[in-house]
């Protein structure tokens, strides 16, 4: 960037090491007719001085006088003539600025021709400050000719480039970057700051030799620099990696890069180049290697089912334990599709669940039979992932799945136990060792005979014969049925009683658990003469198991939706609104800020009922007023209970309960989290006040990280001062309506605005006056805008205008407005303050590059014609 400027400078600008000249752009090299900048870089200072100076002329010792004052001042402007290539001289003002070393030069040295050598004339001429005056051949002055300079660019100048230094600066500190400049005639190396701090060395310790550079270079690794480098004196690049040994033992991975200069001859002069500290990005790959390397190790052996597929089956990915269970080399599956693969009657089902899968559905399960390698029928269970292109299209999937073959036999068996009747808590029998029932009480009866006659077998008797052939009912579930078969009867039969926990089967199905008592009864000689047994309804005690599992399902739910980093906020509340409705059974909910003495909604639960985000409600009108105040979980079950009763939001929105917990952003009240009901329920319980305080914490965390990252983003996008978008900002959106120009070439206005003598003011008023002059012109010409248009601050006292939808007519009154309204009234502090504008609109051929030169062009020549107007440049002009 620096490089770029420097050498497409329109003034002619010289670098110095004291006497030694180092650099020179190529209006420098034209105006002293110089053959090129190499011959240039050759010459001291003093070589520039004429052989014979005359009155006024630049002698060797007086630049070398020059070059003390600039030392001791800074900045000094002087007048003088300077030897031409071609031996001529060329009188010219000089700007001679002392730049404390930067890249290497100690001075600057800007140019500006004041006078040229009369040809064609029997006159001598005789160049003074500013003038010409030429005498006849007698020695008496015939006449006098004088230029005006103007400085003012000169100086403009200097801050561009001091500017694009600093942004330089900046950039490489961001990068970790740092520059440096060998010089190979000298064997000299100059590092900048942020290379001493790479490499862990002070200027004192540094030896500024490439002998000194190649001993900070890990010994592994010299042999390979070397090589870098003398390939590099050829081909005139440089680029190589590798590690240095800081001097506190310490070792750092390096990216070097650089570009030799060679003299006319060919020789190498210099090289300049960079460096640029990559150890924390080698050492992040690595790891990123070794963690990919970890997960898919442990993807191979995990003792899941594990593969990736494409829309059409085709198998990408398969893990062993799918390969063994295919009995196929995962290298063969994979290529193939899986759907020929399941028996004919399952594939229009599973092709029938991929085409459910949307953006907004993404995950699915798919339950059906397959044959494994041993050709037995198996059943698998999947849990399938869709990703998605921009376009929405499903690109692959994802699938876990698991072989359920037991858990599929063992509900089968489930549903061919015999006959369930009714249940009661306390369930009395007593049978023969032959398996008679001699005693059922009344609710056995009601259990087991279903119309409330006795059975007359119970197939759990020790002796019944065939018992497990016979087709007779079994009163318990499969597992009651084997652990009483084959723990319970026979520690009866052995210790006199078995206790424990079985089950009966109502005549619905459905599974009763049942705490038992197994009695065995023997008579004097201990021969075995009936077993008892009496069960106890342990029913209330399992919902209580249920309803601790329901919670731990919602507290997973409620996981999975804040956790889910596909989702949008929005999308999380919406979902975790619908999560609410339903732990706390209460139908309606709202998320809403309190804005003054309004209640907005943000979110609301059903979506599409009578209430829509964005809302407003009177916020004394809303229970949310009852919630706001509270320091966690407040709620009404029953309104007609409640203390305050005569509150208008339960007869104003006619409600009966409701639940809400404050919601905060920061340590500010945000608004309220609430749910309701128009109709009454039971008192809240413990477990549904602390859900609800859970999710207003989680609200309270988004909301809080939604404000902090909207607050970043602004200030990445505006800038400070007048509160306008930046350039940063500008720059994306030129590039984004360029595009869209290129596609649709619908016509977009670009406006750069430039506020007239405003230096002048900075000088006169102070810079706190001229950032107010800032500021107001911002408001003035944003009130102009529309609020498609976007304005920005350009830098210093430029700003810019991208005007979509516009043609030329249009963007040329609108500049012309813009410039009128800022004169028309008088600044406060500064008085009249004009602006100068340059106008074009965007072409489908531009790019930001064309786009930026048109219409700083034009920003130009409305400056160069006495600024005060307006310049419109087409495209065609600028081509």
């Amino acid at each position: 960037m620096y490089r770029d400027a420097f050498d497409h400078l329109r003034v002619p600008v010289l670098l110095l090491d004291e006497q030694q000249l180092r650099d020179a752009n190529p209006a420098a090299a034209e105006l002293l007719a110089a053959p090129d900048r190499g011959a240039l870089l050759r010459c001291r200072l003093s070589d520039l001085a004429p052989a014979h100076p005359g009155d006024g002329q630049a002698s060797a010792l007086m630049l070398e006088r020059r070059l003390g004052e600039a030392r001791e001042q800074g900045r000094i402007h002087f007048e003088g003539a300077f030897r031409r290539w071609d031996g001529g001289t060329t009188v010219a003002e000089a700007c001679l600025t002392h730049l404390d070393g930067a890249d290497g030069a100690r001075f600057l040295m800007e140019l500006r021709p004041v006078a040229v050598e009369a040809e064609g004339h029997s006159e001598s001429a005789a160049a003074g400050r500013g003038q010409v005056i030429r005498y006849t051949s007698e020695g008496a002055p015939a006449c006098m000719m004088g230029t005006h300079v103007e400085i003012e660019q000169l100086k403009a100048t200097e801050a561009a480039l001091r500017q694009r230094e600093e942004e330089l600066r900046e950039a490489q500190e961001i990068a970790e970057l740092g520059h440096w400049v060998s010089d190979f005639r000298r064997n000299e190396i100059r590092w900048s700051e942020k290379i001493y701090e790479i490499f862990g060395l002070s200027q004192e310790a540094w030896g500024a030799t490439h002998g000194a550079f190649m001993q900070a270079v890990h010994p592994a690794d010299r042999a390979r620099v070397q090589a870098a480098l003398e390939a590099a004196y050829s081909t005139g690049r440089y680029m190589v990696e590798h590690r240095i040994r800081r001097p506190d033992g310490h070792v750092r991975t390096v990216q070097e890069r650089g570009h030799v200069e060679f003299d006319g001859a060919g020789a190498p002069v210099r090289m300049i180049g960079t460096v640029q500290d990559v150890t924390s990005q080698r050492a992040l790959e690595q790891a990123l290697a070794e963690r990919e390397a970890h997960y898919r190790a442990l993807v191979e052996q995990h003792p899941l089912m594990v593969g990736r597929f494409r829309p059409d089956t085709t198998m990408t990915f398969v893990n062993q334990t799918l390969a063994a269970f295919y009995g196929i080399a995962a290298e063969t599956l994979q290529g193939q599709r899986w759907l020929p693969l399941l028996p004919a009657e399952e594939r229009e089902a599973a092709a029938e669940h991929l085409r459910t899968f949307t953006p907004e559905a993404p995950v699915g399960s798919l339950e059906h039979r397959v044959r494994n390698a041993a050709g037995e029928p198996r059943w698998t269970y999947w849990t399938n992932r869709a990703f998605f292109d921009e376009h929405g299209n499903v690109t692959h999937f994802q699938s876990v799945g698991m072989d359920v073959t037991e858990r599929k036999r063992a509900e089968q068996a489930r549903r061919q136990l015999t006959e369930l009747i009714e249940h009661t808590p306390d369930f009395i029998a007593i049978a023969s060792p032959e398996g008679a029932i001699q005693y059922l009480n009344q609710a056995g009866r009601a259990l087991l005979g279903g119309d409330g006659a006795t059975p007359q077998t119970w197939p759990l008797a020790p002796r019944y014969p065939g018992a497990e052939r016979s087709g007779m009912p079994s009163y318990h579930p499969g597992w009651a049925h084997q652990r009483l078969q084959e723990v319970g009867i026979p520690a009866a039969l052995e210790q006199g009683y078995w206790e424990g926990e079985s089950a009966l089967l109502d005549a619905a199905g459905e599974e009763i658990p049942m705490s038992q008592v197994l009695v065995a009864h023997r008579d004097e000689d201990g021969e075995l003469v009936r077993l008892s047994t009496i069960m106890r309804d342990l029913r209330r005690q399992k919902r209580l198991q249920e309803a601790l599992d329901q919670r731990q399902q919602w507290l997973e739910r409620l996981q999975a939706i804040t956790g889910d980093p596909a989702q949008s906020l929005a999308a999380k509340l919406t979902a975790l609104l619908a999560l609410g409705t339903e732990v706390f059974r209460l139908p309606c909910a709202t998320l809403g800020h309190v804005e003054e003495e309004a209640y907005v909604l943000r979110a609301v639960a059903p979506e599409h009922g009578s209430l829509q985000p964005g809302q407003r409600q009177e916020l004394e009108l809303s229970c949310s007023s009852q919630v706001l105040g509270a320091h966690g979980p407040v709620g009404v079950h029953d309104a007609s209970r409640a203390a305050h009763r005569d509150h208008p939001c339960y007869w104003v929105h006619a409600i009966e309960a409701y639940l809400g917990v404050p919601v905060w952003l920061g340590e500010a009240t945000y608004g309220t989290l609430l749910f309701y009901s128009h109709e009454p329920r039971e008192p809240y319980n413990r477990f549904e006040r602390q859900f609800l305080q859970l999710m207003g914490q989680w609200v309270t965390y988004e909301l809080t990280r939604e404000a902090n990252r909207s607050a970043l983003a602004r200030e990445a996008t505006t800038d400070h001062l007048t509160g306008l978008y930046n350039r940063h900002h500008l720059d994306a959106e030129l590039n984004r309506m360029l595009a869209h120009e290129h596609r649709y070439g619908r016509g977009t206005g670009f406006l750069l605005l430039d506020i007239d003598h405003f230096k002048a003011l900075n000088d006169a008023y102070g810079h706190d006056a001229g950032d107010r002059v800032l500021i107001e012109l911002a408001q003035r010409i944003g009130g102009l805008l529309r609020e498609a248009d976007l304005f920005a601050r350009w830098g210093g006292e430029e700003f810019a205008v991208l005007v979509p939808e516009a043609d030329r007519d249009g963007v040329e009154r609108l500049a012309e407005r813009l410039r009128e309204h800022v004169v028309a009234t008088p600044f406060a502090e500064a008085g009249l303050v004009s602006i100068s504008v340059g106008a074009t609109l965007l072409d489908p051929h531009d790019d930001k590059v064309s786009a930026l030169q048109r219409v700083d062009r034009a920003l130009y020549q409305a400056k160069r014609e006495g600024r005060n107007r307006v310049v419109y440049q087409s495209p065609r002009e600028g081509a």
